[in-house]
């Protein structure tokens, strides 16, 4: 024989009015639209960082070059002025946003996270200077310096001179030979 079932307490429901739901629900949407702008343009920022520089200024431990250290203190001042609690967080995410856009567009030698079939990324191992194939030191190397040479080229610097337009033709073959797509 089945034993009875025991009756189950239930919470009492609140009732709201409709102007609280409708306040709530304007509440929820102005911070989920804010969380948008904010993801948007540390995105932004974390590009134009990239663009001031040849290195990769958001590893961890790195020294940051004078125009980007310059660029941090303003921001934190920004923030602190907004009475934002944690700019050293804020920070780390444009950082990351950094990396990615790096990843993204093959900057300061970066190397996009291999994607599984279903468009996760697959957790690699990090490698050291010393554990790195030559291939990969080739590619990255490389990469590192034909995107400075494009950066000063584009600027019209004059440090981008004929013999540095001679060997950055030979870099561009090298790049190609080891099966890189600079587009060119």
């Amino acid at each position: 024989m089945a034993k009875p079932i025991a009756p189950v307490a239930i919470a009492p429901v609140v009732v709201t009015s409709p102007v609280e739901v409708s306040n709530i629900v304007r509440l929820r949407n102005a911070a989920v639209e804010s969380e948008q702008k904010t993801y948007g343009a540390r995105i932004a920022y974390a590009i134009g960082i990239n663009d001031m520089t040849n290195i990769a200024w958001y590893a961890d431990g790195q020294k940051l070059p004078a125009n980007i250290q310059t660029e941090k203190d303003a921001y934190y001042k920004a923030l602190r002025a907004i009475k934002y609690t944690n700019p050293s967080n804020a920070w780390g995410k444009v950082k990351d946003y950094a990396k990615e856009d790096a990843q993204a567009r093959g900057l300061f030698g970066e190397i996009a996270p291999e994607v599984s079939a279903t468009g996760e990324a697959v957790e690699t191992v990090s490698e050291t200077r010393d554990t790195k194939t030559l291939s990969l030191r080739y590619m990255e190397e490389l990469t590192i310096l034909h995107n400075a040479s494009v950066k000063k080229a584009s600027l019209g610097d004059a440090e981008y001179n004929d013999k540095v337009r001679a060997a950055h033709a030979f870099l561009i073959q090298a790049l190609k030979a080891m099966g890189k797509d600079i587009g060119i």
